[in-house]
């Protein structure tokens, strides 16, 4: 569970922390559950400073690394999603090459 934003930690001081933990990326929830408020999500995705990656699931301006793209795909399919299939044996270095389409394994869909 994501501890509340201290009193004075700023709303872009909130969003550095949490996606420094999670290869820039932030799940909508996460957000909310460490104090920024909805308000404060739209207004940031109105400005660009959060962009929508999957629904409810942002990350920040700089270009997705492989991780980035592995953390939102997963963060999308809810909590329990796992990686799986190609994309997990590439990330634990079995599986060499181009990147592989996303596989994401949930209990249930959130589509």
């Amino acid at each position: 569970m994501v501890a509340m934003q201290p009193r004075d930690a700023t709303v872009e001081q909130t969003l550095a922390r949490l996606a420094r933990a999670s290869h820039g990326v932030v799940a909508r929830a996460e957000l909310v559950r460490a104090g920024v408020t909805p308000e404060e999500i739209k207004q940031r995705v109105r400005r660009g400073a959060l962009l929508r990656e999957h629904r409810a699931v942002y990350r920040g301006h700089r270009p997705p690394r492989v991780e980035a793209r592995y953390m939102a795909a997963v963060r999308a399919c809810g909590d329990g999603a796992l990686l799986s299939g190609p994309w997990a044996a590439l990330l634990l270095g079995v599986l060499k090459g181009a990147t592989p389409p996303p596989e994401v394994t949930s209990r249930a869909s959130n589509a």
